[in-house]
């Protein structure tokens, strides 16, 4: 069995953590990745910052952010590699190398593809999906909100469900054999 593969997500980041974030750093590990360490998803990383200036949300960390100091800005954990999510350039570009050449493990079984905003990646799913090897199922995601809960995810309404619309259409052209499983929150009469 393939693992889980996102496409630029902070929800697939953080879905990744969930399922199994004692395995990334094993998994780095043995790619030869010694100074890549995670600490958790995108959210995680938020909270620290969160924590740090003693902000409760977003809009309370604005404004206290506005007017720290540089020298508190830089006692951060987010910006201290040894107390957050973190890699070196040599890493990445080993990680990007190894994926590349398709030795960065097997082809995923479940892919998860953010919802394009734009048009501007031309072919993006049909692309993707050829490189992923057509996963058996595709998870579409990011019309989150990374203000909200993970587990309290925003319906998708307007031009979120036209985006939506689109790219599983594009699935299914590309793949008519993978399957596609909606978040419970994307679920509408269209579907």
């Amino acid at each position: 069995m393939g693992s889980p593969a996102g496409a630029g997500d902070n929800t697939a980041a953080d879905l990744l953590m969930r399922v199994g974030p004692d395995v990334v750093p094993l998994l780095a590990a043995e790619l030869g990745l010694t100074r890549t360490r995670m600490i958790g998803g995108p959210r995680q990383v938020r909270e620290s910052m969160f924590a740090d200036v003693g902000a409760r949300d977003a809009a309370e960390f604005a404004r206290i952010f506005a007017t720290l100091p540089e020298e508190r800005i830089r006692a951060l954990r987010v910006f201290d590699p040894e107390h957050t999510t973190s890699s070196t350039a040599r890493e990445i570009t080993r990680l990007l190398a190894l994926i590349w050449r398709d030795e960065a493990g097997p082809a995923p079984d479940v892919a998860m593809l953010a919802v394009p905003s734009t048009d501007a990646t031309h072919e993006y799913v049909p692309r993707l999906l050829a490189a992923l090897d057509r996963p058996a199922t595709v998870v579409p995601v990011h019309w989150d909100n990374v203000e909200t809960e993970l587990k309290n995810a925003p319906p998708v309404t307007g031009n979120d469900q036209d985006r939506l619309d689109r790219l599983l259409a594009a699935v299914r052209k590309a793949a008519p054999r993978t399957r596609i499983l909606l978040p419970q929150s994307a679920v509408s009469p269209r579907h």
